[in-house]
């Protein structure tokens, strides 16, 4: 007998909900659900959670590793320009026209403020987070695969930080590809 009155209770539920789907006017779905439940505010309520998903979304993890890769380039950069980081007679010659400051700062506009950029936008949660980490990650593997071109010398960071451009790239790229799914959806 309780799962016949279960049974009927799970019907009438559904029932309601296309009666409600049925009146609504912009349609069915999660906002027909809320009308029905919260009345007048639940337009407010869907509208605001819907923005917040979509061009409000914080990614933190993204932006720390993006400001660590970031605080490393501007590092490298200065230790380059300074001196404090002696590439060494062969590699040094190698470099555009002999010079560490230029090195230093090509490092620091193709890598450091790029994922600076990438960092500030997944920290504060940008609309634009996915293209600009996906073009930081991408900027930063092209860099490593071109720096032992020019250097001919290889390091252990570099693999490091050729791996992390790349899931930067990708996640950068799952990001737009999530939100552009989030926005057909409500549009």
């Amino acid at each position: 007998m309780n799962a016949n009155v279960g049974s009927a209770q799970a019907r009438d539920v559904r029932a309601w909900f296309h009666r409600e789907v049925e009146r609504s006017p912009r349609g069915g779905g999660p906002c027909a659900l809320a009308r029905g439940l919260f009345g007048s505010h639940a337009e407010l309520m869907m509208s605001t959670t819907r923005a917040l998903t979509t061009r409000d979304r914080r990614w933190p993890w993204l932006g720390a590793v993006c400001a660590g890769i970031s605080i490393n380039a501007f590092g490298g950069a200065i230790g380059l320009a300074s001196g404090a980081i002696d590439l060494g007679t062969e590699a040094h010659a190698r470099l555009p026209l002999s010079n560490t400051a230029l090195a230093g700062l090509a490092l620091v506009l193709v890598v450091g403020v790029p994922m600076g950029l990438a960092a500030a936008s997944a920290l504060a949660g940008g609309g634009k987070t996915g293209p600009i980490a996906h073009t930081a990650g991408v900027l930063l593997a092209a860099w490593i695969v071109v720096q032992p071109l020019v250097i001919g010398e290889t390091s252990w960071l570099q693999g490091m930080f050729g791996v992390l451009g790349v899931l930067v790239a990708l996640r950068g790229w799952r990001i737009t590809a999530y939100t552009n799914r989030l926005a057909s959806r409500t549009a």
